[in-house]
């Protein structure tokens, strides 16, 4: 890992450090537009790896290995948190297994404009809502389906209009965070609204 070294001092400013072995792991978290909305390094004094990661039920779950003997971000679960050392009887010491999980149904979402999807047309409320949410349909056209997706762009519910416009639905099963509600009519026309689950 290099940081940008602002010490006076030694009369060298900008210069760069490298602490942290030669292999440091990197997570990073970008919204709808691809733009970064969460990132963080992972590591400790030496060389640090993420193998293997997986999004599941608004969690970012990994998994890898590390060198480091000090320095690497653990829960320390007694006291205190373990790690290889450098050597075991002049043998050299080999990589440590870490796993983590980030929650990232809080990061920001957003819904894309389209020229397909009509403005103003769906109405939610309570919004937001911990039981029940009621949807109102406010545009021309038959609307016959529904879905619901969380921000990793999962679909979490989905259902059937049964002709008025008007539909209730019981989101107590839904995790707190926010949702995308999303509609055609019959003429392939998109709505969308966003909603909160407390």
């Amino acid at each position: 890992m290099f940081f940008q070294d602002d010490d006076i001092e030694d009369g060298i400013i900008g210069e760069s450090e490298f602490r942290g072995g030669s292999r440091d792991a990197f997570l990073s978290v970008f919204n709808s537009q691809n733009s970064l909305s969460y990132s963080t390094y992972l590591g400790g004094n030496k060389n640090d790896n993420i193998s293997s990661s997986l999004v599941k039920e608004g969690s970012l779950y990994f998994v890898g290995s590390t060198v480091s003997d000090f320095n690497f971000p653990v829960l320390d679960p007694g006291d205190p948190a373990y790690f290889e050392g450098e050597s075991l009887n002049d043998i050299p010491t080999f990589n440590d297994a870490f796993f983590g999980r980030i929650n990232i149904q809080g990061v920001p979402v957003s819904v894309e404009e389209q020229s397909s999807v009509k403005k103003d047309c769906i109405t939610i409320s309570p919004n937001p809502s911990q039981s029940n949410i009621t949807i109102s349909i406010n545009c021309k056209g038959a609307i016959k389906e529904w879905e619901i997706v969380n921000v990793a762009g999962q679909l979490v519910a989905s259902g059937r209009f049964e002709g008025n416009g008007v539909e209730g639905i019981d989101i107590t099963g839904l995790p707190s965070g926010i949702y995308v509600f999303l509609a055609k009519d019959d003429t392939g026309y998109g709505m969308s609204a966003k909603f909160v689950r407390q």
